[in-house]
């Protein structure tokens, strides 16, 4: 998985001739996740109608808007057929029994 900061990708358009501002940018980010939303819950769906999910965690820095920095998130990926990936804040198991909580034969029952 590659990331690149939008303030970073600013600056490379804007070292290229091109000046997009930060909230046009960050206006299609938000955009784009709220037309998203609708497949994260079908894929929710799938995924929870399988015989069999595997749950593992990795991490991954994301920008804390109140701290100003970069804290560790948690990256749950659920497998079955299908891939699913959801970011957590944090590392606790309460995120996964959230998600597997109307799965039928989860180990949290």
């Amino acid at each position: 998985m590659h990331h690149l900061p939008f303030h970073r990708q600013i600056a490379m358009f804007k070292h290229a001739g091109v000046s997009i501002p930060a909230s046009t940018v960050n206006g299609w980010f938000n955009a784009s996740s709220d037309l998203l939303r609708a497949l994260y819950y079908r894929l929710r769906e799938i995924v929870l109608a399988s015989d069999y999910i595997q749950v593992d965690e990795s991490t991954a820095p994301v920008i804390d808007n109140k701290k100003k920095q970069a804290v560790k998130a948690y990256v749950w990926l659920r497998l079955c057929i299908t891939v699913m990936y959801m970011k957590c804040c944090h590392r606790a198991v309460a995120s996964v029994k959230q998600f597997t909580k109307n799965f039928a034969y989860s180990v949290w029952n």
